[in-house]
């Protein structure tokens, strides 16, 4: 379900966007609670880590197994086999844990961990990866571990309960969204005159956003595809989001994300601009994000 509001001068627009994420508001007589929602540890949090390859020549630069449950593989463009195969730029989606420090990663493969007994430094661990979906061969490599400790609620799996979108520039717009259906999106740009350079594939539903205190932003969508960024903190509350690829109509770079808290909610909002047929327009996307379970255990 769509709420629109239209042709708003660009402060209207950005109170719009924005709501949700208002400090000390109250509404019926109730207070908001504004602060960071007391939420168990992400169900994964024991077996969240970085994996640095030592070798830049390898197949693999850099795996990473959020809290939340998502990996995320960066790769090279070296050929896995004798065929000259190649593993796409990223790879990301669901895993889950076998037996100890064996996993399997959905869509891709899997990956076992083993602690190298002649290792230089702790952090150094030997990974055997077996890419099932793109070959029948098993690789072993030298890599850093960087393993995740913060308990922080931020650093989990969220499911996205409402989009916010508010544009100024040329064009003043504002709408609320249900969830997050990027093509549902994309039709009211069009049918507001807004036609843009990003590249959108049909039936493109975000379904969940991963975020992880090991340096990364997993985007998942309902047709079991995911994309990747990297999360940087630029100041309380402030982070720099730039994704691997601009696929699924992300842009590269977002400067300007900020996290907040509302009874329970995390409010994700982030700012960009755009190159539209009517000009470069400030664009302000707000996620209300929520964990599928209740909040006390």
């Amino acid at each position: 379900m769509k709420t629109l509001i239209k042709n708003l001068p660009f402060l209207a627009v950005l109170t719009a966007a924005l709501t949700l994420s208002a400090c000390n508001k109250q509404e019926h007589g109730h207070e908001h609670n504004t602060g960071k929602p007391d939420l168990p540890d992400a169900p994964m949090l024991s077996h969240a880590a970085r994996y640095d390859a030592a070798d830049t020549l390898g197949i693999v630069k850099t795996i990473i197994l959020s809290e939340g449950g998502t990996y995320t593989i960066i790769a090279t463009q070296t050929p896995i086999d004798d065929k000259g195969t190649t593993l796409p730029p990223l790879s990301a989606g669901k895993y889950t844990a076998k037996e100890q420090g064996s996993y399997t990663l959905h869509g891709f493969g899997t990956m076992t961990v083993i602690q190298n007994t002649k290792a230089t430094t702790d952090q150094e661990v030997t990974i055997i990866l077996y890419p099932t979906q793109y070959t029948t061969k098993e690789y072993s490599m030298t890599v850093t571990k960087t393993t995740a400790t913060t308990t922080d609620a931020l650093y989990r799996l969220w499911h996205i309960e409402k989009t916010r979108i508010g544009i100024s520039g040329s064009v003043n717009l504002a709408a609320d969204f249900d969830g997050c259906d990027i093509n549902e999106i994309d039709t009211f740009l069009s049918t507001n005159g807004i036609q843009h350079n990003l590249d959108i594939p049909k039936d493109c539903k975000v379904s969940g956003v991963d975020i992880s205190a090991l340096g990364s932003i997993a985007i998942l969508y309902a047709n079991g595809e995911a994309s990747n960024a990297s999360w940087e903190q630029t100041s309380t509350d402030s982070y720099r989001i730039s994704w691997e690829t601009n696929d699924n109509g992300l842009l590269y770079s977002i400067d300007n994300a900020t996290v907040s808290y509302l009874d329970g909610s995390c409010i994700l909002t982030m700012n960009a601009n755009i190159s539209t047929n009517k000009g470069t327009l400030s664009v302000t996307i707000t996620w209300v994000m929520n964990i599928p379970r209740p909040l006390t255990s």
